[in-house]
């Protein structure tokens, strides 16, 4: 995508979720047990990866939205976090996360493409969770990501399988706002990230956890995550990558 393209997609993004910011979480149905899953193993990954700060670690979501993500990571880590960066093109969105996060002092907000990032600070560990393909040039984002990482920082990205047939169906027939899920693939966010000199610390996939007490008993979705050939399957994939010294 050429640098003209990318600016008439940031700007169509942005007049997008400005238009929808209000009932963003009641649209999307993000409340859910599956959707919370996803952030769940970011934070794990960051509790495994990063080393540890006495005064606490410097994070920033890019594509931080409505914050419904950020409200369970600060939740979560708590006293881990120093200070929390939400990043997201929509200054809209971004309100409707304040109001959501009202009761958090270290939480500071930017709008800002994920292509141009355009705070001075460094970072511990910055995330991606399901945004990235809405991105107007993901590789682009992830080289200025790259950029904003301290030294031994880590980055995590979690983004929709588009060959879950759920996914993919969902990307053809809302194809305006969800192709990117053909290009935000697995592979090619490793790709980009080698080239990038990261160093893959984890590549794997998410299954679909229910919050139905009965699925839970019958689809065993962690051991699923285990077996290769259902790989296609997985509603998602996860990313966590070091930058090399």
């Amino acid at each position: 995508m050429g640098i003209f393209d990318s600016k008439k997609k940031i700007i169509q993004q942005r007049e997008h979720y400005a238009h929808i910011a209000e009932h963003f979480d009641e649209k999307y149905n993000r409340e859910n047990v599956n959707h919370y899953y996803k952030i769940e193993e970011i934070e794990k990954a960051f509790l495994t990866y990063l080393l540890p700060r006495e005064q606490g670690w410097d994070f920033m979501e890019v594509g931080a939205g409505s914050g419904i993500h950020a409200e369970h990571f600060a939740g979560i880590l708590g006293e881990k976090i120093k200070s929390f960066l939400l990043s997201d093109l929509s200054p809209e969105m971004l309100k409707k996360a304040q109001r959501r996060l009202s009761g958090y002092s270290n939480i500071e907000y930017m709008a800002s493409p994920a292509e141009e990032i355009t705070t001075v600070k460094k970072f511990d560990g910055i995330y991606v969770s399901g945004s990235m393909h809405h991105f107007a040039d993901y590789k682009q984002a992830i080289f200025d990501m790259s950029l904003h990482l301290k030294k031994g920082g880590v980055i995590v990205i979690c983004e929709p399988n588009v060959w879950n047939p759920i996914n993919f169906f969902k990307a053809l027939n809302d194809y305006s706002l969800e192709v990117g899920q053909f290009t935000v693939t697995r592979k090619n966010v490793i790709d980009t990230l080698v080239d990038l000199n990261f160093e893959i610390l984890s590549s794997r996939v998410l299954h679909y956890k229910s919050g139905n007490s009965i699925l839970k008993g019958i689809y065993p979705y962690k051991e699923l995550e285990k077996i290769r050939m259902l790989n296609s399957f997985a509603i998602m994939f996860l990313i966590v990558a070091r930058l090399k010294e």
